[in-house]
């Protein structure tokens, strides 16, 4: 490996939204190189001379290519571990040994997560009244007590909406936006529930747009 290999690698992985294929022992041929170099600088015979200067600068830039590279990359890994515990399919052939056992941490934990979440609010809704309020209230005092406008079955609770398009909201607080790959289910801002798939064009709540730009899963698109 040299540095001119982990430039190439850290340009292929700005260049593409997906992870980008690298051996599997990356890191590891990484810090054997870094290594390599401090060797080579500290046999120098003039530590204050032109070549362990060159040398030093090489360690130097050779740790901040590969920070950068692992940087990039775990943002994807987490992505990808999210979507899989979502019931999304991702793959794992182009990580790395490190990410592979990063990514099975995350989709557990997440998984494990999720679980507990579940297992809390069903508790909370066996010792609650609302089974007791829903068969007793009439389906106008439900209404009621959830905001006017909500409509509501004689069967109970309404299914919640999943929401891809147009917001209800002013011009000024939605945007919208082009998905570059699909995302798990999310609530936006306004309280309504999204389900976005790859190259999806949605018109969301501003505030939610500019979070799924910045993590790079949307573009926002230009005109109404």
């Amino acid at each position: 490996m040299e540095l001119e290999d982990l430039r190439a690698a850290q340009e292929n992985e700005r260049r593409s939204e997906k992870l980008q294929e690298l051996p599997d022992s990356f890191y590891e041929d990484a810090a054997e190189y870094i290594e390599d170099l401090r060797e080579e600088r500290d046999a120098c015979d003039d530590p204050f001379g032109d070549k362990a200067q060159r040398l030093n600068d090489a360690i130097n830039s050779a740790r901040q290519v590969t920070e950068a590279i692992y940087e990039r990359r775990v943002g994807k890994v987490v992505k990808m571990a999210s979507l899989a515990a979502n019931g999304h399919t991702a793959s794992e052939d182009r990580m790395t040994r490190e990410e592979r056992e990063m990514y099975a941490t995350i989709v557990e934990e997440i998984c494990a997560n999720q679980s507990r979440i579940k297992d809390v609010l069903e508790g909370a809704l066996k010792d609650g009244d609302v089974s007791e309020t829903a068969d007793t209230e009439s389906p106008d005092e439900v209404r009621d007590a959830r905001g006017a406008g909500t409509e509501v079955s004689d069967d109970g609770d309404p299914e919640p909406e999943t929401v891809v398009g147009d917001g209800d909201g002013s011009e000024g607080d939605y945007a919208t936006v082009r998905v570059v790959e699909s995302l798990p289910e999310f609530v936006g801002t306004d309280g309504r529930e999204y389900s976005l798939g790859e190259e999806d064009v949605a018109r969301i709540p501003e505030e939610n747009a500019r979070a799924l730009c910045e993590k790079e899963v949307a573009v926002e698109v230009s005109g109404n």
